[in-house]
């Protein structure tokens, strides 16, 4: 898929059977556009902050499902 915007490149999701579950990945290959995220990229690892954010998003979403 194509990423437009603030950051632009490429991205691409993966959905692999693990162990009775589905792993979920999202591999993304882009450059910061917008002068902030230019200036912070060498020193903020904004792939490590999206990840840890969508696992914890998926955590409480797994969480809610089973409750249901």
């Amino acid at each position: 898929m194509e990423i437009a915007g603030d950051i632009a490149g490429t991205g691409g999701w993966t959905f692999e059977p693990t162990d009775g579950k589905i792993k979920v990945q999202f591999r993304w290959n882009v450059r910061p556009k917008r002068l902030l995220y230019v200036l912070l990229s060498p020193i903020v690892d904004m792939g490590k902050i999206h990840s840890d954010v969508m696992q914890k998003g998926y955590k409480a979403l797994n969480s809610y499902l089973r409750e249901k």
